[in-house]
């Protein structure tokens, strides 16, 4: 799991609605299985931790549930990377966008709830970083340990 938060070696300039914000989340990610690439498979679970965040927002509304659909694309440059985002843009808005691990890639949601019934989210990886703060220990009811 990762603690994400707003902040260096985190998350950077990170957007809410198209404002900047600061925020928090949790993330668990783990694969079920590999495509015909040999790329994983898997999901993720995320809990929002603090400040204004799609995931709480859908989380208030709609309870527990599928969030988002995530796409795994390579891009061939940054150019195709612009354009691919401008088509997003006309399916539906960015809802939330940021930077990791100090620029080593950037995210975006996009609502696209009108049209496929949930957000997309789609990145794209310039480097490597350093991680953010992980967790591995939890406890037997599922808990965090200290």
């Amino acid at each position: 799991g990762y603690h994400w938060h707003t902040g260096e070696g985190s998350l950077d300039e990170t957007t809410y609605l198209g404002r900047a914000v600061e925020h928090g989340f949790s993330t668990a990610r783990g694969d079920v299985g590999r495509d015909r690439f040999g790329r994983g498979f898997g999901f993720e679970i995320v809990q929002p931790m603090f400040g204004p965040t799609h995931f709480a927002d859908y989380l208030q509304s709609h309870g527990h549930g599928i969030h988002h659909l995530s796409l795994n694309l390579q891009m061939n440059d940054a150019f195709e990377w612009v354009e691919f985002q401008r088509w997003m843009a006309t399916l539906g808005p960015v809802c939330m966008s940021g930077w990791l691990r100090d620029h080593a890639a950037m995210y975006n949601y996009s609502d696209l709830t009108a049209r496929l019934g949930h957000v997309v989210e789609s990145g794209i990886r310039r480097r490597s970083g350093h991680e953010p703060d992980r967790w591995y220990q939890f406890n037997e009811d599922g808990s965090m340990q200290p």
